[in-house]
């Protein structure tokens, strides 16, 4: 009778949903089926994919504009703690860096602005730390430069300083958010 006990107990245990088990997986964001709650300056481009067949388009026109402005997209985040990672893919012709925007638990801003080539050809930007990088920003809430987890909001923009001739179009496409301990 010790056996029968001991399978129904491993039966159960492996059947059991894990109130963690969705906190821990990857998220990917891929744009074949809308925007993936991404809102502002942006628009799905159902004709143009790194993978798949749609992308997020976002569309500066910037030139005529005297001071320093851009462009938002950004996105409501639900994890339960710190990001490992961050990677997407882009595409534009018309820029050589986007600002990668993050805001955490008390408010604090961070911000970066990983470069790239101006090209048509897709390009991977990856962040793993959120305090540092690429002319590094952080302003507002905390306002200590200490990421307080979890981030509340990831934010894609385009600044006019970014633009080659001051209008330009980005292409951003599989955006992997990975966060610590991820499955």
């Amino acid at each position: 009778m010790k056996y029968p006990l001991v399978l129904l107990g491993a039966l159960l245990m492996a059947t059991a949903p894990t109130a963690f088990a969705q906190d821990t997986k990857k998220i990917v964001l891929g744009f074949e089926n809308g925007l993936e709650d991404f809102t502002g300056d942006v628009e799905q481009d159902a004709t143009v994919g790194k993978t798949g067949s749609g992308s997020a388009k976002m569309v500066a026109e910037l030139a005529d504009v005297e001071t320093n402005a851009w462009t938002t997209a950004k996105r409501s985040l639900d994890l339960p703690g710190k990001i490992q990672s961050l990677s997407f893919w882009l595409k534009s012709a018309d820029a050589n860096s986007i600002t990668v925007r993050i805001v955490d638990s008390t408010g604090q801003v961070h911000q970066s602005r990983p470069g790239f080539v101006p090209s048509d050809d897709w390009q991977e930007i990856r962040i793993e730390a959120f305090d540092t990088g690429r002319r590094y920003q952080h302003f507002e809430g905390a306002n200590d430069g200490q990421v307080h987890w979890p981030a509340t909001t990831l934010a894609f923009i385009i600044e006019k300083g970014a633009l080659l001739s001051g209008n330009g179009t980005i292409w951003i496409d599989d955006v992997e958010i990975v966060p610590e301990n991820a499955q």
